[in-house]
Formats: structure tokens, sequence, C-alpha cells
């Protein structure tokens, strides 16, 4: 009888073991998930434990709501699985909401999606393959899995890996990913970064005092992109030659058409990738001074500058990745004046590439913990609150400490707190003067002479009309883009722009613009 107990004992207690586990897996997620926020929301229909012992979501769903890059990432099922067999038991005892110092993330069927512009590399990348710029120059509808199986390319579904190692006693911090499309694609990146403090990593002051040490990103491309030129030459009646430079052509118009404009050598070397194949890599040594959490507040053609981006071809020697950018981005912040308390911290140092700081140290501020849009520049005043005068210099010789006062009842008058001071008054709301720091003063750049305007504003309804003029498009999100009216489509309005080498045919959607302007003769 005694026998008999045994495996029933046993069963009782591996079905206690497994649904302990399950239950630690699903404090685990909602661990996560609470560590992650408020900058980021994580739901997912299930969570449950998996044979190989990681934390299984089903149809996880990531929101990002703050921070650089705002949008939705989803996927069909991400794995998670931490350091060692037994890593769910301490991180599901856990006290607060934390991640775990090591893990790795198996992600099947990811996408990433835009708030603005729905579908987040849309004309950058094919989808869901990952290719880079697939299908420029190849007509207007994107590339289908029955066109990838023309090629000879099986379509399956891509499978993407992310890492995670945090030292929590050096604060360093490094992350990898690789995206993997069979056939066609595979992207690996790392970065590596200090002083980042878990517990408090959406606090704004642990992320100023974060920095970024190093980052790459290599692009492989193992044979697809000979394949999708023949495919696509075939297609437009013309030789693989031939479809590679109205490709190079389509890109570079692509890019122009969003403010970049790439130097030759950087096109050559993408020349070259499109040809040859291979394997594109960027490396990243950034200046020390570079604040990762003030990415947007840096002008584009700064923050390249500042990342010092260098690229390569296979063995090749690298080369600087150096871009042009029209009209860049002036950002503005003007940080709020506090009172100083007894112990005075260590005042911020802002960007030095972003606004020129003198030598002495500019007087205490309280960093945005948002960042301003380009697009959208404002003047953020200083509170009006009583102006107290500024320190007297001290009349003490030099060389001889301060007396300190007598050991009475009295008390020593406290110092008056030094208060930013504008040397001049409050611009307009509407107005974008810049602000630039001075030693306790700051000065507003003189105003801009107006601009003469070399265009006339035109309907957009009758812009057939003007076939063969040269017009400037405004689109809805503040780019312009120059070109020549070629004629109409269905929804899209055909302009020839130029291009390395001659013209390209750029199909810009009509609900995309929102100013037409007609350029005058010079």
């Amino acid at each position: 009888m005694r026998l008999r107990k045994i495996p029933v004992l046993l069963v009782l207690v591996l079905a206690g073991a497994a649904v302990a586990l399950e239950l630690a897996a699903r404090s685990t997620a909602a661990g996560i998930a609470r560590a992650l926020s408020p900058r980021a929301t994580l739901t997912y229909a299930s969570a449950g434990i998996a044979l190989d012992g990681s934390v299984r979501l089903r149809s996880p769903r990531l929101e990002m709501t703050r921070g650089i890059w705002r949008g939705v990432i989803t996927a069909r099922r991400a794995d998670l699985r931490g350091n060692g067999r037994f890593w769910l038991v301490p991180q599901a005892l856990a006290s607060g909401p934390d991640l775990p110092a090591d893990f790795s993330l198996r992600v099947e069927g990811l996408r990433l999606e835009s708030r603005e512009s729905g579908e987040f590399w849309a004309g950058w990348l094919g989808a869901p393959d990952l290719a880079l710029f697939e299908n420029q120059g190849c007509g207007d509808d994107a590339l289908s899995d029955k066109d990838r199986a023309r090629m000879g390319v099986e379509a399956s579904e891509r499978v993407d890996r992310f890492s995670y190692h945090h030292d929590r006693e050096s604060g360093n911090l490094s992350l990898g990913m690789d995206l993997s499309s069979a056939g066609i694609a595979n992207w690996k990146g790392y970065a590596e970064f200090s002083a980042f403090d878990a517990a408090r990593w959406s606090n704004a002051e642990a992320q100023q005092k974060l920095r970024l040490r190093r980052a790459g990103v290599s692009y492989t491309d193992p044979g697809y992109f000979s394949r999708r030129n023949k495919f696509c030459a075939d297609w437009l009646g013309v030789s693989s030659a031939e479809f590679v430079d109205r490709h190079v052509q389509a890109t570079q118009a692509f890019l122009e058409a969003r403010g970049i404009d790439p130097g030759a050598d950087v096109m050559s070397l993408y020349e070259r990738l499109v040809t040859r194949g291979g394997s594109l890599n960027l490396a990243s040594l950034p200046e020390a001074g570079w604040v990762p959490a003030e990415f947007e507040a840096y002008p584009r053609q700064v923050l390249l500058r500042q990342l010092n981006v260098t690229a390569r071809l296979d063995d090749a020697p690298p080369i600087m990745l150096r871009l042009a950018f029209s009209e860049p981005e002036i950002p503005l912040r003007l940080a709020r004046a506090e009172p100083q308390s007894s112990a005075e911290p260590d005042p911020p140092e802002p960007p030095s590439s972003v606004v020129a700081a003198p030598p002495a140290e500019p007087p205490p501020a309280e960093p945005l913990t948002e960042p301003v849009p380009a697009a959208d520049i404002a003047i953020r005043e200083v509170a009006a609150t009583p102006a107290p005068a500024l320190e007297e210099p001290s009349t003490v010789p030099a060389g001889q400490p301060p007396t300190k006062p007598a050991a009475t009842g009295e008390q020593a008058p406290a110092e008056p707190a030094r208060r930013i001071i504008a040397s001049a008054p409050p611009p307009p709301a509407d107005s974008t003067l810049a602000l630039v720091w001075q030693p306790g003063v700051i000065e507003r750049l003189p105003a801009a002479e107006p601009k003469a305007r070399n265009y006339d504003v035109i309907a957009l309804d009758g812009i057939g009309q003007y076939e063969g003029r040269r017009v400037q498009l405004v689109t809805e999100g503040g780019k312009r883009v120059n070109g020549i009216v070629d004629g109409l489509q269905p929804g899209n309005l055909v302009l020839r722009v130029e291009a390395r080498g001659g013209n390209a045919k750029l199909n810009v959607p009509l609900s995309n613009i929102r100013e037409v302007r007609l350029l005058r003769a010079r």
C-alpha cells in the first residue's frame, strides 16, 4: 500500500512544481511590465512557462509612450529567458519591479508601427524581410512573397533575438540584437552604455548621467540583392547594370526627399553593396560628453558628428559616414530657474556642441524631461518670481579666509539665491529666437532678416496645369521637396527630381502634401 502512494505523491509534487513555475512566469511578466512603466506599456494575451524554462508571451504588444521613438511594437510570440535554470524563482520573489540582470528575448512575427506613418520602416526596408531599400526603382508596389518565390527565395517567418546584460555594480549595460530573414537579410547590432541605473531608468536625472560608450550595426546580404536586381531588371525590360543605376538614383532621391543628402563616397559604397553583396558595417565611438537622453535636442548634422560614425564594406578600409541635411532642426531649450539649497548640487553640463558654452559653469538648471519638437519651436519663459539682487562680490582680501559669524543667538543673513536674468524683454509668443548661455546671463540672438519669397502658393487641385514647371512641395511632416511636375496619377503627384547622373521620378501622395509652391524663374 505504501509503495502505491509514492507515484501519487510524485505526481502531486510535479504538478505543484508546474503550477508554481506557471505562477512565477506570470508574476515575472507582470513585474517586467511594471518596470517598463511609465515610458512604455506592455500588454499580452497570455503569459506562461515554456518547456525550456522561458517565459512565453503570446501576442505581446509594447507601446512606447515616451522617449526618442513613439510607436507600437507587436509580435506573434516572445520567449523571455534569464541566465541560469532557476532564474524565475528570485525574479518572481523580487520585492520591487525590476528587469532581470541578464536575459535574452526570442521574438517571432515582430512588427514596428509608428503613430504618425503606420509601418515604421516603409520605403527604408522591405516588409517583413528587412532588405535595405528593397523596392526603390522597381515600381510602386512592394515586392511580395510570390515575387520572392520567383527569385528562388522561400518565404518564412522572421525570427529575431535580443540580449540584455546589466552589471549593477559598475552600471555598465550591454544590448544586442540579431534580426534574421533567411536567405534575404541579416541585421546585427550592439550598444554599450555606462552609468545605467535600472531601478531609476525613467528618471530624468538618471538619464542625464547615462553615456553611450560605443555602438554598431551590420547589414549582411546573403546574395538576395543579385536575385532582386535580375528580377526587377527582367520586369522593367532593362539589363541588371541599368537597374542598379536606376535603383541607386531612386534611393538617393528617396533620401533627398527626406532632407538627407548622402555624399558621393557613401553612395559609391552602397552601389558596391547592391552589386556585389557582402556585409555593410557602421560603427560609432561617440564623444564622451554626448548625452543619449538629449538625442532629439541635437541638429542632425551635429548629432552625426558627435556620434563619429564610420562605414565599411567587408574588409575594405572604413570611411566617415558623411551626410548633409537640408534645413537642419535648431531645437530650443530654456531651463527654469530654481532657488539654490544650502547644499548646492553640481550643475548639469549642457551639450557642448549644441550651443557654445563659456569656460565658466552655467547656473544650476533643471533639464526638461521631454525634448522640444524641432517642428514646433517655442520659448519657455522663466517663471515670474521676485528677482533677488545678484550676489555682491566679496570684499575679503585675496588669500585671507572669510570670517565666520560670531557664536551668538543671531543667525547670519542668508545669501541671496542666484537667478537667471534675461538681457532683453521676452519676445512675442510666436518668436523663434534662440537663447545662448553666458555666465549668469541669457542673451538672445538678433532677429533674422525676413527672406524674400521666390515662390507663389498655388492650389493643390490645380497642380495638373503646371506640368513641366518647377515647384516645391511642403509635406504634412514639414519636409520640402523640389522638383518638376511630371504628371498626375490616381492619388499621387509624379515629381521629377534631380538625382546623380540624371533625373528620377518620385510619387508623392496627394494626401501628404500640405502646400504647393510654384517657384519663380531666377
